[in-house]
This record gives structure tokens, C-alpha cells and sequence, in this order.
């Protein structure tokens, strides 16, 4: 699906000097209205050349020859500077961390003296940025996505190709984006198909909402210019309604096309949904659809989740894994993980009962085939009962065949 011309035009932007040789920029949203950008040191992945006995598998920071105005960890990690060594002494650039540049989006100037003055409606930027290499125009560019989390109704993208002169691209804003207390409405990037044309799409969720008769929603924003491709109600379930997603979707690309064609989201209502997303023009047609995943609450091991415990609300984006096989025929058999667990809001207290509340992690597969909604493919794997008090506000983590997670017991006094 991905072409060799695409391929080379990716390749030659990686290469261009320019790109090759960037620094590290470190970019972080705040609460005090801005977005900051730091120096990170110069991070490059493969293999160190000069560490010949050793080999880095996860990358490392480049080696550059020492100067009288090195930083001071040089000679900490270097020894101290001469400048009449021969050979020139080397040192890993780890960057100063000094602040390169803020950026105050436009909607939230007027508010900045509120946190001068501690008074109310504060200006925040505190939602994770996103960043991602993508193709515009058939030009490859380096974008950085940035939500307001508490602090606003705005998504804001910036072009950092060049990391030390960054440039403005657009902004979006929606009343039904206000200030979500869910994790911080975090931007995922990938590449759909619309109408039979690549595009890549920005998707983030709406937020807080006074409007007690609204769905959740995913938004897909074309990357190019900030315009709503389509916005996904997640209305399948009507005890959904008025619920606040979990930041930050999950998306996959489940038969490894090149394209995305599922996301999935939770919602503080407890439902962890799938949006099936059209990504291939040389399939059956397919368009838009959702369904829940998590209707099944006993596992393979046949233990069962009592039903006053089930549908606690889900604050972290969950972790999806695609563990697919091939038939005989050379068709996939598709089965992906979704894992996530649950808790209750880490920003108010909501008086729960916590010797009556058992919260849980739970591993759901999906084995529908790609653009099918069928609740009955979907099945829970296994379920883990978090210890009393005990609560997940985080995303796992998933490597090498193991789940990783943090829990939180913030209302327990022991």
C-alpha cells in the first residue's frame, strides 16, 4: 500500500543535512499558557561509532569534539578540556537544557494575567504535545499537535521541521473540546484513506461537555490544514451518553497495510469503544462504524466479574497489540489486545465507597475481521483485581510479551 516513490521521498527527507544533523528539541506543554521547547543534546538511533567494544540498541547521543565553551558535564563525563589533544578530545552532546522558544496560542493571551494574579480562568497548556513526520503536499514535514488539556477549546499545530524556527500551521477549536478532565486530550497522528487518497489525520477526543445529551466523539482532523475530516459520535450504547473519553485514542493499523483502520478510546462511563475506519480501496467498501468492546466480563479462566463491579470509569488510553495470524488460504485471522484498566477521577473526590468499589485490569481481544462491528468477536481474555483502594489512572505499557502498570491509591489511609 505504501509505495517505493513514497518510501525514497521519506528516505531523502531523513537524509537531507539539515534533518539528519538536528538537535534534540524536548517539547512541553505547561500550566503556565505556554508550550516550551528546551535543548535536549543531539539523540541520534542506531550505534554509536565511537564506542567500538560496545553496541547501543537503543540509540545514543552524538559524540562531538570538546570546546573552552563545552557545557560543565563535559568535563564531568570527559575529563578536562585540552585543546591540545590529538586526537580532538569526544564528548556526548546532552544539550544545555535551556529554553529555545515558548509558544502562547492566540486564545489564551488575554488570560495570561489570571495566573499573574492567581485569580480565576487561568491560562493552561497542559496537555502531552504530539509530533510526527508526515507528507503534505507531497513534501515531508515534522508537525507538533498540541491540545490545552484544562486549559482551553484549542488544538494548535506547529511546523518544526527546522526545531529552532518553528512555524505556525493552524488551530481548531470547538466549545465540545472545553477543558476535558480526563487525561489531557492528547493528539494521535497517522495516515488514512480518504476517497482513495492518503491523508494525514490528527485524532483526539472531545472533553468536558455541559450538554448532558451529547456522545462522546472522536475527531479526524486533516494534518494539511486543520479541517474536520469527520467527526465520530461514539451513540452505540446509550448508557454512553455524556461520558468523557480517556485522552488519548488507541490506534492501529491491524493487517499492517500502511493505513489505519481501527481506534479505540474509553470513556469515564465505563465503555471502551472500537471505531472501524475505511483504509483500503482495493477491499470491499466499508464506512464508519463503532461498537463497544467490553460486553464480556468473564474470562477465558472463567472467573467473572460481579456485575456491581463492572463499568468503572476508564481514565488511561488503553494499550492495543495486533497478534495476528495467517490461514492456510493466506488470509489473516485477526486478534488484537486491547488492555486498560480502571479507577475513579483523579481530580475530585466522588465519595466512593472504596470497601464496596474493586476496580480492575482487563485484557479484551478483538478477533473481527477489518471493517466489521461484531460484538460477539470480542471476548475478554483475562481480567486482574486490582488490591483494595487500589486504581488505575495511567496507560500501560506493553514490551516483550508483558503488560506493565502503575496504580494509584490516593483515598486509602492505609
Amino acid at each position: 500500500a505504501i509505495s517505493q516513490a513514497e518510501r525514497d521521498g521519506f528516505l531523502a527527507f531523513l537524509e537531507l543535512e539539515d534533518h539528519a544533523a538536528r538537535q534534540t528539541v524536548v517539547f512541553v506543554g505547561s500550566r503556565d499558557g505556554m508550550l516550551h521547547a528546551f535543548d535536549g543534546g543531539k539523540f541520534r538511533w542506531g550505534d554509536n561509532p565511537e564506542t567500538t567494544e560496545i553496541t547501543e540498541k537503543r540509540g545514543y547521543f552524538l559524540w562531538e569534539p570538546m570546546s573552552a565553551d563545552s557545557p560543565a558535564y563535559c568535563e564531568e563525563y570527559c575529563g578536562v578540556y585540552d585543546p591540545d589533544a590529538d586526537p580532538p578530545q569526544l564528548c556526548p552532546n546532552y544539550g544545555t537544557g535551556e529554553e529555545l522558544w515558548a509558544f502562547i496560542p492566540a486564545n489564551l493571551i488575554p488570560r495570561l494575567k489570571n495566573n499573574r494574579l492567581k485569580g480565576d480562568d487561568q491560562a493552561f497548556v497542559d496537555a502531552s504535545p504530539a509530533l510526527a513526520d508526515v507528507q503534505i503536499g507531497g513534501s515531508w514535514k515534522t508537525v507538533l499537535i498540541v491540545a490545552e488539556g484544562n486549559g482551553g477549546d484549542t488544538i494548535f499545530c506547529l511546523d518544526v521541521t527546522n526545531p529552532n524556527a518553528p512555524t505556525f500551521m493552524w488551530e481548531f477549536g470547538d466549545p465540545d473540546l472545553f477543558r476535558s478532565r480526563s487525561s489531557p486530550a492528547v493528539a494521535q497522528i497517522g495516515r488514512i484513506l480518504v476517497n482513495g487518497s492518503a491523508k494525514w489525520v490528527a485524532f483526539f477526543v472531545s472533553g468536558k461537555t455541559y450538554d448532558p445529551n451529547l456522545y462522546p466523539s472522536i475527531y479526524m482532523i486533516d494534518i494539511a490544514d486543520g479541517s474536520v475530516l469527520q467527526r465520530v459520535f461514539l451513540d452505540t450504547e446509550a448508557g454512553g451518553i455524556g461520558g468523557v473519553p480517556s485522552g488519548q485514542p488507541a490506534i492501529i493499523d491491524s493487517d499492517g497495510n500502511g493505513y489505519l483502520d481501527r481506534i479505540y478510546i474509553g470513556t469515564d462511563k465505563g465503555f471502551m469503544y472500537k471505531v472501524n475506519i475505511p483504509d483500503d480501496p482495493d477491499t470491499v467498501k466499508y464506512g464508519v462504524s463503532h461498537c463497544v468492546v467490553n460486553e464480556d466480563f468473564t474470562d477465558d479462566s472463567s472467573n467473572t466479574v460481579s456485575e456491581s463491579q463492572r463499568l468503572h470509569p476508564i481514565y488511561a488510553s488503553p494499550v492495543v497489540l495486533a497478534e495476528n495470524s495467517i490461514s492456510s488460504t493466506g488470509e489473516i485471522n485477526y486478534k488484537i489486545k486491547i488492555l486498560f484498566g480502571t479507577g475513579d477521577s483523579p481530580y475530585y473526590d466522588e465519595n466512593i465507597n472504596t470497601a464496596d468499589t474493586t476496580y480492575h485490569f482487563f485484557a479484551y481481544r478483538d478477533e473481527d475481521y477489518k471493517g466489521q462491528c461484531d460484538e460477539n468477536m470480542m471476548s475478554l481474555d483475562w481480567v486482574y483485581e486490582l488490591p483494595p483502594s487500589h486504581r488505575v489512572f495511567a496507560s500501560a505499557f506493553a514490551s516483550a510479551g508483558n503488560i506493565y502498570f502503575g496504580t494509584a491509591t490516593a483515598d486509602t489511609e492505609d
